[in-house]
């Protein structure tokens, strides 16, 4: 497989495209997802609880990535 195939490129590519409906498809549906950030500890378990409580907060519109 090569790494522009692999689960974690595709992963990347709709986090950079903020495609979270994508994302969520890629996330496994037992998903048990913890962060440290300073002065906030992250939790959130299934895809939809991660996009909503952690990186829709993360990864407003004004936020760009570039791969």
């Amino acid at each position: 497989m090569s790494a522009d195939t692999s689960s974690g490129a595709r992963f990347a590519q709709a986090l950079v495209a903020k495609d979270f409906e994508r994302v969520a498809t890629l996330l496994d549906p037992e998903v048990d997802f913890r962060a440290l950030t300073p002065n906030q500890c992250w939790r959130a378990r299934g895809p939809e609880e991660v996009i909503t409580e952690v990186l829709r907060r993360w990864i407003d519109d004004d936020v760009e990535f570039e791969l």
